[in-house]
């Protein structure tokens, strides 16, 4: 989940609640979309199939709305041989992820890939949090 101050989001949540943003990348042309978008929203810990994943929430009432709003990012991928399954191929991965990580999640934050001077060739970088 991504995590903005939402005056950044305002113009589209004042007038849709879950905006989906698209964008095709230019060197791999991947498409990238916005999903669960959450004005005011908070990010929280879920427990989904085993594994320790993150979500966003919204509330009504605002004695629990944050000034931020959260969304995740899907990426297209489609794969070929030899991935079969390739949803279980990535529970295998987050399976790993959770076994060296117990109660942390791996998440990605946008201040951290945008600004980092020892980003090399567009690495992303995780960051661990619990």
């Amino acid at each position: 989940m991504w995590n903005f101050q939402q005056l950044y989001f305002a113009h589209l949540t004042d007038e849709l609640y879950e905006s989906k943003i698209v964008y095709r990348t230019e060197k791999f042309e991947d498409l990238v979309r916005t999903f669960c978008m959450n004005p005011n929203g908070i990010v929280v810990n879920e427990n989904t199939n085993g594994i320790v994943t993150v979500n966003g929430h919204s509330y009504e009432g605002a004695e629990k709305q944050t000034e931020n709003t959260n969304f995740a990012l899907l990426v297209a991928k489609h794969f070929s041989e030899p991935f079969k399954d390739s949803n279980g191929c990535g529970e295998s991965i987050a399976r790993l992820f959770q076994h060296m990580l117990p109660g942390g999640v791996i998440v990605q934050r946008f201040g951290l890939n945008a600004s980092d001077p020892k980003r090399k060739n567009g690495e992303i970088r995780c960051h661990i949090g619990t």
